[in-house]
């Protein structure tokens, strides 16, 4: 799981490798944190 993208990161070779990437949105995960904490 990443929150950001890197320039640095070879994304292509990471894939054949077999490993899947989830971006996760963050404006999102900033959303559901506000909402919970003012439960």
């Amino acid at each position: 799981m990443c929150l950001d993208t890197y320039p640095e990161t070879d994304y292509d070779l990471i894939k054949e490798s077999g490993v899947t990437i989830k971006l996760l949105d963050k404006d999102k995960i900033q959303y559901w944190a506000k909402t919970l904490l003012n439960l």
